[in-house]
């Protein structure tokens, strides 16, 4: 598996830039709420064992950079596996919480991508987020309904 350079792949950055611009005091918050929505999309793909697995990778390569960034409990029910996230970033420094969120976030693609290719990650990325994370010229109107969709696991087609 070749991963592509980070410079080869930047195509998430601007929906993260995007939740942070809607929550600029909210690191944690804002994270839950991508990798909430990232995982749903994914976990239909690669169901949940691959998806954790994907994750534990990336916490575990950036364990010596960010020590205090740590998994989940495995017990945790599948609505609260990213509240250990949210916590841990909540409780560092801004800077340092931005940091650790962009890499963990640029590992997670970049190891993704070198699975399935970027193409098709990009693919996944806009669905998961476009329509929570539209262009700032845009009016979002399907935020809400996203968000409440999240919380019901039962799938619905949209146009």
């Amino acid at each position: 598996m070749t991963l592509p350079r980070p410079e080869e792949f930047t195509h998430h950055r601007k929906w993260l830039q995007r939740a942070f611009d809607q929550q600029p005091d909210a690191i944690g918050a804002a994270n839950l709420r991508l990798w909430e929505h990232l995982a749903r999309e994914l976990m239909s793909i690669i169901g949940e064992a691959g998806f954790e697995s994907l994750y534990s990778r990336c916490v575990f390569l950036l364990r010596d950079e960010y020590p205090w960034l740590q998994l989940h409990p495995p017990s945790a029910p599948i609505g609260t596996r990213f509240d250990a996230l949210k916590t841990q970033l909540d409780q560092q420094e801004f800077a340092l919480a931005e940091r650790a969120s962009r890499a963990l976030l640029d590992t997670f693609m970049r190891l993704l991508s070198g699975l399935i290719g970027v193409g098709l990650t990009q693919n996944i990325l806009q669905v998961a987020w476009d329509r929570i994370l539209p262009e700032p010229n845009q009016e979002n109107t399907g935020s809400e309904t996203d968000d409440r969709k999240l919380q019901n696991d039962s799938p619905s087609i949209e146009p």
